[in-house]
């Protein structure tokens, strides 16, 4: 079979064994095929009330990403839920000599925020976030927060991931390493966290060109930042 078809049934075999399908959305082009696959998969099999996707927003980012955000909120709305993740984490800053980390959405420096918070009813912000949030926890940690206070909501959640082993060597370890453990069932692509939540990483054996095909033969939406860099 070819990677579409692997693609599609891993999601079958997820969608089947878990109570909640999660998407973790970042705006990239990876994220963006595998979110737009599982709303297919969901649509054609009449199981979009299990499937959801979150997007963690870094405030500071190209317009572009920003404008796929708000689109991809608004015609991927069938779902069970969406969530716009505005929250006041710890990220990795790249611009500076002297500060390695800077504090998104910062209520303390609302006056240099780069740019206003989206509106909506799907954004949580520290102010209306509905599980303990401590500000300056890192960006990592706080996907890993709201995966399990969303299973604790839903029951046990399939967090999808789009990341793929041609990326790097250390991804590829993750699939690939003859030492791991803590997978649902052996599924290679996969990795247990906690009894109520699993990562799964349904595109891992894609390539690069793979992501661009699928977004020309099936029409899917896209973060136009990737036609500049082209």
């Amino acid at each position: 079979m070819n990677v579409l078809e692997a693609a599609q049934k891993r999601l079958a075999r997820i969608f089947n064994d878990f109570d909640r399908v999660l998407v973790a959305f970042s705006c990239g082009k990876d994220s963006g095929v595998l979110l737009n696959l599982a709303y297919r998969f969901a649509t054609e099999n009449d199981c979009l009330d299990k499937l959801s996707f979150y997007y963690e927003d870094y405030e500071a980012g190209y317009r572009f990403t920003h404008e796929y955000a708000e689109r991809t909120f608004a015609n991927l709305d069938k779902v069970a839920s969406r969530y716009w993740l505005c929250l006041p984490i710890s990220a990795a800053c790249s611009v500076s000599m002297y500060e390695p980390r800077w504090i998104p959405w910062d209520e303390d420096k609302r006056d240099i925020w780069v740019r206003p918070m989206p509106k909506g009813e799907y954004v949580i912000t520290a102010a209306n976030c509905p599980y303990p949030f401590a500000k300056g926890t890192s960006g990592f940690d706080a996907r890993i927060q709201f995966s399990e206070w969303y299973a604790g909501q839903h029951g046990r959640t399939a967090v999808l991931i789009g990341i793929r082993a041609q990326e790097s060597l250390t991804r590829r370890a993750i699939f690939t390493s003859k030492h791991r453990r803590f997978m649902h069932d052996g599924l290679c692509y996969s990795k247990t966290l906690t009894p109520n939540t699993c990562n799964f990483y349904p595109i891992y054996d894609w390539k690069t060109q793979d992501i661009w095909v699928a977004n020309a033969k099936l029409g899917f939406d896209y973060n136009k930042v990737y036609d500049l860099y082209y």
